[in-house]
C-alpha cells in the first residue's frame, strides 16, 4: 500500500495532514512535495493496537518539539541519522509540547483507528 490520506488536523498553530502506509514506523515531513501542509505518516502493519498509537504518539511529540525549536542535531551527521536528536526545554515548553501533540492526537485516533482496524484483517487472531 502507498501512502494513504486519513485526514487533516489541527497541531499547534498550524494545519498538519496525517497519512498510513505500510510498515511498523512512522515519520513526519514538515515540507512534502505533493502539499502545501506537513504530514505525519504512521505504518499500519503492526498487530497491536497499542503500538501503532505509541508510533502516533512519538510522531506527534517529535514534530512538536521540532516547531518548539527544541530538536537538534549536535553532530552534524552527515549520514542524515535520526538517531542522534537531543531534546531540550524547560518545564514551561514541555507543557506547550504535550498540549500540542495532545490536541492533535485526540482529534486524529479515531480515524487512525478505524484505518488500523481496516488493516488488522490481515492478522487474524488479534485483538483491539
Amino acid at each position: 500500500m502507498k501512502k494513504q490520506f486519513i485526514g487533516t488536523y489541527e497541531i499547534g498553530f498550524e494545519r498538519c495532514r496525517l497519512m498510513v502506509s505500510d510498515g511498523y514506523e512512522g515519520s513526519f515531513d514538515m515540507l512534502p512535495g505533493d502539499s502545501r501542509l506537513p504530514e505525519i505518516t504512521i505504518g499500519l502493519a503492526n498487530k497491536l493496537w497499542w503500538r501503532t498509537l505509541t508510533i502516533l504518539q512519538h510522531e506527534a511529540f517529535e514534530f512538536a518539539m521540532t516547531r518548539q525549536g527544541c530538536r537538534y542535531d549536535p553532530n552534524q551527521d552527515l549520514g542524515n541519522s535520526h538517531s542522534s536528536y537531543v531534546f531540550m526545554m524547560d518545564h514551561t515548553k514541555f507543557s506547550n509540547v504535550c498540549a500540542i501533540a495532545t490536541d492533535f492526537i485526540s482529534s486524529c485516533q479515531a480515524d487512525l483507528h478505524r484505518a488500523w482496524r481496516t488493516r488488522k484483517k490481515d492478522f487474524p487472531g488479534i485483538e483491539s
